[in-house]
């Protein structure tokens, strides 16, 4: 064992990764911090060094690269073990749906060491996974949306047909998908057997709000707490990215039959749906981890990770608090500088101390005060975020101001970004948008303003002159030559004999599936398929072809480019 003195506890966490779906380490990592406030030292377990947010600041104190589950159970162990002789671990807290059977299997050797978990039973996994999900539910009267699972993807659209559309496709682990004709199920079922071989599952839609259960039981299988929430909002993956606490006796009451049915230990995710007008409840998953949204258990005052670690350590953990209900959260991305050498050490040794850069103010020169707009990262990383964080952190800038386009753009809550955040109005009238910035210039003075969306740009040229008058400047090319840049007009209309020199990929513009087809025939494949503004989705069979097509229609797209996959 390491001679250090232990000052705080100290816990190993994994699940750190994930730009688009973020794993549940981090806000794990955050929840135990804001209860023991410096008396827990966390260690971040990932698979890679490029490991995304264990380098942010006041998240890890140590990083340590681990095996894969694949590779085997002895393999993680003793990893697992090398670490523990160093920092003398006391808990571990598996956050990843691929790594909580391993660690369930290595629960008593793990204790030998010293080193406590809170988890179910092997066994118990694998009757509350996705593949046995339906028939448990069966079992136990607990009502379930008809569901097969397709081993073999040449089933797919006789299964599909028998179904209906739409349908739901679900990776056997993680993912999963809405899809509307057969086009769409086979491209979206490839994509996720390409994650997490071993086929699909094809699950009949129940349309109704979405409720999740967060919760922890004890070694005695009886629940400690657990904090309900209703997504108000989700990305095109399904995930929720907006949400709020609520208290319904219903829903807790139907999540702690089910809870008594299947003898858990731990931390858990329930996901149901709740037809429109209707008291019955579906459930659709058990997550044998916390949810990514767990943080929200500690603002809402009832620390479900904090609970887990008292049950852990036999800490005499406090009463059932019921969560505050209203505690909203809203999915937020943050950025941080790692220097590459670091990331280059962590690759060579395995392990390392946390010690990402801090985000530093500058001291301004000047008063100058800039306006951004595009704020949010809900569907999309919009630019502001990063722009309002660059300007943080350069010379010469008084204040930041934000300009968002509804209540649930994260960056409008961001006050280590934004000095004020303001609500912009959605018209395509650039009088609208001007009336609106000369209301937050009288609030809020600012010098410069700097639109961060494509779609606004043009209204901003148009008012750039009254934005001048007004004392306010911009940066901006002339409409023209704004419109040249579009990927219709670049791609399609600039075969200019000066623009040999730049080599660009062969295009095709279309405005039907027919036409889409028979682009990708003559281009070959691998093929993408794009939007005129946003959105790419790329195509291997004709097939997928059309369902990108399709997919574009449903976000009001009503034409495309196809260009092959570089």
């Amino acid at each position: 064992m390491s001679a250090r003195r232990k000052s705080a506890l100290r816990v190993a966490v994994s699940g750190f990764d994930g730009l688009d779906n973020p794993h549940p380490g981090t806000p794990v990592a955050r929840a135990l911090r804001s209860a023991l406030d410096g008396r827990v030292e966390i260690h971040a377990l990932g698979h890679e060094a490029l490991m995304t947010a264990a380098w942010m600041p006041n998240v890890a104190d140590f990083t340590h690269i681990v095996p894969m589950p694949k590779n085997g159970d002895d393999a993680l162990f003793d990893r697992i073990a090398e670490i523990h002789a160093e920092h003398s671990l006391d808990a571990i807290i598996p956050c990843l749906d691929l790594e909580v059977p391993v660690f369930a299997r290595l629960a008593r050797r793990l204790d030998n060491l010293g080193i406590k978990t809170l988890l179910p039973t092997p066994d118990v996994i694998y009757r509350t996974s996705k593949l046995r999900l339906a028939s448990l539910c069966h079992e136990h009267g607990i009502p379930t949306p008809r569901t097969i699972h397709v081993l073999d993807l040449e089933d797919l659209s006789l299964h599909a047909q028998q179904f209906g559309f739409p349908l739901v496709v679900k990776s056997v682990v993680n993912g999963a998908k809405r899809v509307h004709d057969a086009d769409e199920v086979l491209a979206e079922a490839r994509k996720l057997n390409k994650l997490w071989p071993g086929g699909v599952l094809l699950q009949e839609p129940v349309i109704g709000e979405e409720i999740v259960v967060a919760a922890v039981t004890d070694r005695r299988g009886q629940c400690m707490a657990m904090v309900p929430m209703r997504k108000l909002g989700i990305n095109e993956d399904g995930k929720g990215i907006l949400g709020a606490v609520i208290d319904d006796p219903t829903v807790s009451e139907r999540a702690r039959e089910i809870l008594d049915k299947i003898d858990w230990r731990g931390p858990l995710e329930l996901e149901f749906i709740r037809p429109t007008g209707s008291a019955r409840m579906y459930l659709i998953e058990i997550n044998c981890r916390f949810p990514s949204w767990i943080e929200l258990s500690d603002w809402a005052g009832c620390n479900l990770p904090h609970l887990l670690l008292q049950e852990i350590l036999d800490m005499k953990p406090g009463r059932d608090i019921p969560p505050r209900a209203g505690a909203t959260f809203i999915r937020n991305v943050e950025e941080t500088s790692v220097p590459i050498a670091k990331a280059c050490d962590l690759d060579r040794f395995g392990s390392l101390r946390c010690k990402a850069s801090k985000f530093h103010r500058a001291t301004p020169s000047a008063p100058t005060r800039v306006a951004v707009s595009g704020v949010g990262s809900l569907d999309v990383v919009h630019a502001g975020l990063g722009a309002a964080r660059a300007l943080r952190q350069a010379s010469g800038i008084d204040s930041v101001i934000g300009l968002g386009y509804g209540n649930f753009d994260s960056g409008l809550y961001r006050r280590d970004l934004f000095n004020a955040g303001y609500r912009m109005p959605t018209s395509a009238d650039p009088a609208e948008l001007l009336k609106r910035l000369k209301e937050v210039y009288t609030d809020s003075p600012f010098d410069v303003v700097i639109p961060c969306l494509d779609g606004e740009i043009p209204r901003y040229i148009e008012i750039s002159k009254d934005l001048e008058a007004m004392g306010v400047r911009t940066l901006l090319p002339g409409l023209a030559d704004f419109e040249r840049r579009e990927k219709v007009e670049l791609f399609t209309r600039l075969a200019q004999p000066d623009w040999n020199s730049f080599v660009m990929p062969q295009t095709r513009h279309c405005r039907s599936v027919d036409e889409v087809t028979a682009a990708v025939e003559q281009l070959g494949f691998p093929a993408v398929i794009k939007g005129p503004m946003s959105f790419a989705f790329p195509a291997e069979t004709p097939a997928e072809a059309r369902a990108a097509w399709a997919q574009l229609r449903q976000k009001g797209c009503n034409e495309a480019l196809v260009q092959p996959f570089i």
